[in-house]
């Protein structure tokens, strides 16, 4: 897992680090289907993480109801990032407008998901569960990582991620 983060390290270095401003972390709130979403999307979230959302140079997603006071939002030129602790596992939103198509000649194979009705990649990379897929020029990752990757379901299985994705949340601009 260390090679996965050091490209990333210089990404979710800042969002990562505890701020002092932090309040201990929540229960963890269980999502079911059918659940409202909150009338404020942005509700839970820090001041600095509204005004790197409020920066974002593409369209926003945030993670659903119950994660918002958990999570840091970064952004930057061409891109914004949301991460997220809850316990034993970390969730991780990216997204950005700079994509990359091939490039090497060689044609992708199909995606074989479909994820917030779009065509969606699933991918396993040491342990770390990813769902991707793009919409309107902006390209979306949403990541899980375990503390136990190899035992705990949401990283095991497709289910969870794929849930969570379906239940990120529309930011309005």
């Amino acid at each position: 897992m260390q090679r996965r983060w050091i490209g990333l390290a210089a990404l979710f270095f800042m969002a990562c680090q505890p701020r002092a401003d932090e309040a201990p972390e929540a229960a963890r709130a269980e999502l079911t289907d059918g659940e409202e979403p909150a009338t404020d999307p942005l509700a839970g979230l820090d001041a600095r993480s509204r005004r790197a959302l409020a920066n974002a140079p593409v369209a926003a997603l945030l993670l659903p109801e119950g994660w918002n006071e958990r999570s840091t939002v970064t952004s930057g030129r061409g891109f914004y990032a949301v991460s997220a602790r809850d316990g034993e596992i970390s969730v991780y939103l990216h997204a950005t407008d700079v994509v990359h198509h091939g490039g090497d000649g060689r044609e992708a194979p199909a995606p074989e998901h479909e994820v917030r009705g779009v065509p969606a990649r699933i991918l396993v990379n040491e342990g770390i569960r990813s769902v991707t897929w793009e919409r309107g020029g902006t390209s979306y990752v949403l990541e899980v990582e375990c503390f136990r990757p190899f035992e705990d379901e949401r990283c095991t299985e497709d289910a969870f991620l794929c849930d969570l994705a379906e239940r990120l949340v529309e930011v309005p601009r």
